[in-house]
């Protein structure tokens, strides 16, 4: 696969993460929704940080 291709599905992806986040927190926030906040947050991290890593270098 092309590697801009992926970046932008990862992007996209992680934009949709965010998008939910921002839900659940609109939404009121409660103890109950922690875990699904963690694992909405976790995996937009995860998929920064490999976007930041990966494609950083590929630009330089």
């Amino acid at each position: 696969m092309n590697p801009k291709l992926i970046a932008y599905l990862l992007l996209i992806i992680s934009i949709v993460s965010i998008v939910m986040l921002l839900a659940f927190i609109i939404d009121a926030f409660s103890v109950e929704k922690l875990p699904i906040l963690i694992f909405v947050i976790a995996p937009v991290l995860v998929i920064y940080y490999l976007f930041i890593t990966r494609f950083g270098k590929g630009i330089q």
